[in-house]
Parts: structure tokens; C-alpha cells; sequence
């Protein structure tokens, strides 16, 4: 991926079904803003460099800690999220990680 691309995403959200709990895909779907965080960053949030990444999406969208960000066959963690408010611009960035499996 370059360091700042417009992606596709779709989300997964952790659901309890009886005894067992997986990861479900959600109706959250959209594009939104990829790049993978700087060195100071990484640090900061207690992320190894190179494995943490930012995803700049519309505020409307219900996306939470829990869930799962699916871009192309990559999946992330979301840890963390940040709404921004700027007059008439509003967006939500996302601090994912990027899952192993």
C-alpha cells in the first residue's frame, strides 16, 4: 500500500450467539483515508513502527473499539477512535492494527 491511499473498507462486529462469540460483517461499509503511522506515533500510542494505521472515515458512520476493518484481503483492529469536529467538516479517525493472521 503507499503511504496514503484511498481504500475500500467493510467492517466486522464482535456478536454472541449462546456459548460462542465471532466476528460478524456489518451492514458499515465505505471508503475512507489509509496511512500507516509515523515513528513518533507508533510510539505514543504504545504501537510498534510499522505496524499501526490511521483510517480517515465520514463521522455518520458506526464503527467502535471492538470491531474489525476489512480492506481488501488485510484485516485490522480498531484500538481507538478520535471524532473530529471542524465547523462544517466532521470525520472519524481510526487507530488500527494490523491483525497477523
Amino acid at each position: 500500500m503507499r503511504s496514503f491511499a484511498t481504500v475500500e473498507y467493510s467492517t466486522k462486529r464482535l456478536t454472541q450467539d449462546g456459548n460462542k462469540s465471532d466476528y460478524v460483517a456489518t451492514s458499515v461499509a465505505g471508503q475512507g483515508h489509509l496511512r500507516q503511522l509515523d515513528d513518533r506515533t507508533s510510539s505514543l500510542n504504545s504501537i510498534q513502527y510499522g505496524e499501526g494505521w490511521k483510517l480517515t472515515i465520514e463521522f455518520e458512520k458506526d464503527v467502535v473499539t471492538t470491531d474489525r476493518i476489512v480492506i481488501g484481503a488485510d484485516e485490522f483492529e480498531v484500538r481507538g477512535i478520535k471524532q473530529e469536529n471542524m465547523g462544517s467538516l466532521s470525520f472519524k479517525e481510526l487507530l488500527l492494527i494490523k491483525n497477523k493472521t
